[in-house]
């Protein structure tokens, strides 16, 4: 693989794991702020649309540069404690994951009461969203994160 004088191939996967890892808990963190402020059912439901799109989008990416980054690793498995952290961290990954198509559950579900004129149940689904399972996400998003950096010390 090629190198250049002040990068090494081999940096470039974690720095573009840790970053697209940083951006996915910023883009959580933004949605609760947002969530905070915004009392306009309508504003709140576009910009919910936006949050989603672009952590799905941060997700593929991640779970992109994940594999790439296991595929690179030789002898992965041949150390236990190597096993049980990527065990954990694909476990915890799984849950972010279904953790999220709940989120957008909600999120239709709210768009559908908006389209009821129910504003009381499109806001439950959005403080759902964004004061449970968003702050639930960032604290598995920072555990991932932590995972994959004790992974590269062993």
């Amino acid at each position: 693989m090629a190198e250049a004088a002040f990068m090494k191939t081999q940096q470039l996967l974690p720095f573009l794991l840790s970053s697209f890892g940083s951006l996915f808990i910023a883009a959580q963190v933004g949605l609760i702020v947002f969530c905070h402020y915004q009392k306009e059912n309508k504003i709140a439901l576009r910009e919910l649309k936006r949050f989603f799109i672009a952590i799905f989008f941060l997700l593929i990416c991640l779970i992109a540069f994940g594999l790439i980054a296991w595929r690179q690793q030789e002898n992965i498995f041949f150390d236990p404690m190597k096993e049980a952290i990527i065990t954990t961290k694909i476990a915890v990954s799984l849950f972010i994951a279904v953790n999220l198509c709940y989120m957008y559950y909600k999120f239709i579900s709210a768009k559908k009461a908006f389209s009821k004129n129910e504003s009381i149940e499109i806001r439950e689904n959005i403080v759902l969203i964004a004061y449970y399972f968003t702050p639930l996400n960032i604290v598995l998003s920072m555990l991932s994160i932590y995972l994959g950096i004790a992974l590269r010390d062993f």
